[in-house]
């Protein structure tokens, strides 16, 4: 198996490597404050020249190789006006570069800044941020914004006269009209000290912070909870004190630092070890490291022949490949988090059971007997854990099990949560979200005189994270019907099909439709538009369902659909929709799984080999293991109600042909099995006249599919 998942991320599962930019420019310049966009593509830094600072910038290629820094020379026009702008900041797409910047006048204070890039990725002169709680008499640096830029965070401070300033991190959240609302300060558990240099990572909930009291600096992390608050914040492992700034990308774990090395400043890039990436709580680390390790195992490579594909996905189950994904984001998580020397341990010789405690986790017991407990405690720095579950249903991590291995001793000193020793504090399952699991990494080899006799052993993951039940889903359905137009002639049964196709989705098979009636042009793209916006689980589905007068241009050889408000008389053709640019926007919607139904005119020239030429209907593929199969691949898949040519609306009141046949589909509620799948609904259309058309388009997985479910 890991063989199987080395093979498809094209990359080994433990890497690491560190190496300087020297490779890349060999600068012996003071380069500071690295800056990375989220796709790991575009860096900004800050580097000291000729007495000036400036910003730069690198970018990969397609062969993903850095480009030689060039200077971000627009700014280069208001030098005379800022005394020295630093703290560079890229927001998520590396569209919009945040910075501070102190100024000539007598105002002795730093603010902040934001430039924009242009679609010709030309930068435009910055503007200094509107709002007289953000930007103040004091000094504002360090800006960081959140992935969707919603959220900016910043430093503020007073400059102290023969000392060292406080830093305190602020926060703004951006009105509905782009401007910035008030800043509000962190809460003093955050700021519990100096605190400066934060850095929210682009899954909005992981706020790394540098933090300097009487103990010294250490580099933090706090968790934003769902109702908006902030945990206690954890050390970070992975970044040492002598880590002045750094930036981290979504790609590959790479993180850009900027390290003092023999009195120098410089910046250099580490490819972090996956057990050390701890920027998320372990609940929120194991659901987006499972969802992205299954994302990644059901596509198909892009060398990867049909049948090798077939055979790899076949070679275990959905639920037995994500068990295995489990387990070993457990075991990193146990490897990273704990770090042994700061773990806390009581004895209770009356017990004979050491209290385990550990800031990250839930304290936890291990019963060691009376002539062994001295030497556990001396060498319980040295300990190893092995094979650890946790269950992650409650703010904290709880060890369900752990093997603990001293190098003094043979035996295995073992904790299980059914144990006799099962104390108040240790965490209780929860039975309704409990599943079971193998452990594929055991070594049958392992001795332990008291480890107590265990069947299985569970995970936990709370409300949210249910792996022995099917992933949570949803199937939403964006219904457009049209039967009342500006110039076209009026049509009888588009708004009826679609009312009546929205209420059987909705009832029978628990859609969420989103019903559109009569648009105009405009009006169908913002309907798209929002559903691409909206974020989507794996496993959820999008039905679009398009209904009303089509047209086809001979000279174009495009296909459109007609809005409300489309002109008879528009050679441009620019009041339609085409279905070419209906396809680039379907497909860029981010949902896994979509399937288009087109009842209009020349329809089937949604495919552009039919616009061209005649076409083929898409064979269609096997049904085998139903959900757990029919929704591992990505789908964009289209059925319309015609090929090139005009096809009838019906009687009025009737339903047209091909909506009468897809509802009749629909009310066969799937059969015995309650499933409705692609290959089903085509028996229901293929006989009709003129033939309705099905294929694929954009990044149709092979061997994808759309099912409905009826309750």
């Amino acid at each position: 198996m890991h063989k199987i998942i080395s093979s498809l991320l094209g990359i080994s599962l433990f890497f690491s490597a560190h190496f300087s930019f020297a490779q890349v420019w060999n600068s012996s310049s003071y380069d500071i404050t690295p800056a990375i966009s989220a796709d790991g593509k575009t860096l900004v830094f800050q580097s000291y020249r000729d007495g000036w600072s400036y910003f730069y910038e690198s970018r990969k290629d397609s062969a993903w190789q850095w480009s030689e820094p060039k200077r971000l020379k627009f700014l280069d026009g208001i030098a005379t006006e800022m005394d020295e702008i630093y703290t560079p900041s890229l927001s998520a797409d590396g569209r919009q570069l945040f910075f501070s910047a102190w100024l000539f006048d007598e105002s002795e204070s730093a603010d902040l800044y934001v430039a924009e890039r242009t679609e010709d990725q030309k930068w435009v002169r910055p503007r200094q941020i509107k709002n007289k709680t953000i930007n103040t008499e004091l000094y504002e640096k360090s800006p960081s914004l959140s992935a969707d830029g919603m959220d900016l965070y910043f430093v503020r401070f007073k400059p102290v006269r023969g000392g060292k300033p406080k830093y305190s991190i602020w926060t703004a959240r951006k009105n509905e009209d782009g401007s910035w609302g008030d800043a509000q300060k962190l809460p003093a558990h955050i700021n519990n000290g100096s605190a400066s240099e934060p850095k929210i990572h682009y899954n909005g909930k992981s706020l790394f912070f540098l933090l300097e009291n009487k103990e010294g600096s250490q580099w933090m992390v706090s968790q934003r909870l769902k109702d908006g608050s902030w945990e206690e914040a954890t050390p970070v492992n992975f970044i040492s004190e002598n880590v002045r700034s750094w930036s981290m990308s979504e790609f590959a774990g790479t993180i850009f630092k900027e390290k003092e090395i023999d009195g120098k400043r410089n910046i250099s890039i580490a490819l972090l070890p996956e057990n050390d990436m701890l920027f998320l709580s372990p609940k929120a680390l194991v659901e987006d490291y499972v969802t992205e390790k299954m994302r990644a195992w059901q596509q198909r490579g892009k060398f990867e022949p049909s049948s090798a594909y077939r055979k790899r996905v076949n070679s275990a189950s959905i639920l037995e490949q994500t068990e295995y994904y489990v387990r070993e984001i457990a075991q990193k998580i146990a490897n990273a988090r704990i770090n042994w020397s700061k773990v806390n341990n009581e004895y209770d010789p009356d017990r004979q059971v050491f209290q385990i405690t550990y800031e990250g986790f839930q304290p936890f017991y291990v019963k060691v007997p009376l002539d062994k407990a001295e030497t556990f405690d001396k060498e319980f720095k040295n300990i190893q854990c092995k094979t650890p579950i946790f269950t992650f249903g409650t703010e904290k991590p709880a060890f369900v099990s752990a093997d603990l291995q001293l190098p003094s001793f043979d035996d295995t000193f073992s904790y299980r949560q059914g144990d006799v020793i099962q104390f108040e504090s240790a965490l209780a399952m929860n039975e309704q979200s409990r599943f079971e699991l193998k452990d594929y990494h055991r070594s049958s080899s392992v001795k332990s005189k008291i480890k107590p006799e265990v069947e299985e052993e569970s995970f936990d993951f709370g409300d949210d994270f249910d792996i022995m039940a099917p992933p949570p889903r949803k199937d939403y359905a964006l219904v457009i019907a049209t039967d009342e137009y500006d110039q076209w002639n009026n049509l009888v049964n588009p708004v009826n099909d679609a009312e009546t196709i929205s209420k059987e989705l909705e009832e029978n098979y628990g859609f969420e439709v989103n019903f559109v009636k009569n648009p105009t042009t405009a009006q169908i793209m913002s309907a798209l538009r929002k559903f691409a916006s909206k974020k989507y689980n794996f496993y959820d589905q999008l039905f679009i369902f398009i209904a009303g007068h089509g047209q086809y241009d001979p000279i174009f050889q495009e296909g459109y659909i007609v809005g409300k408000n489309s002109l008879i008389h528009d050679e441009g053709k620019t009041t339609y929709v085409s279905h070419s640019s209906l396809r680039t926007v379907i497909n860029n919607i981010p949902c896994e799984h979509i399937f288009l139904a087109i009842d209009a005119c020349f329809g089937g020239t949604f495919d552009p080999t039919i616009a061209s030429s005649r076409g083929n209907l898409y064979d269609e593929i096997s049904k085998q293991d139903f959900v757990d199969r029919k929704l591992q691949f990505k789908t964009r898949r289209y059925l319309t109600s015609g090929g090139k040519e005009y096809v009838p609306d019906g009687r009025p009141g009737h339903h047209s042909p091909f909506a009468r046949k897809f509802l009749e589909a629909l009310r066969n509620y799937g059969g015995d099995d309650r499933i409705l799948t692609m290959g089903e609904l085509l028996n229901y259309t293929e006989r009709l006249e003129p033939q309705p058309r099905t294929g694929e388009f954009g990044d149709n997985a092979p061997g994808s599919d759309f099912i409905f479910i009826s309750k």
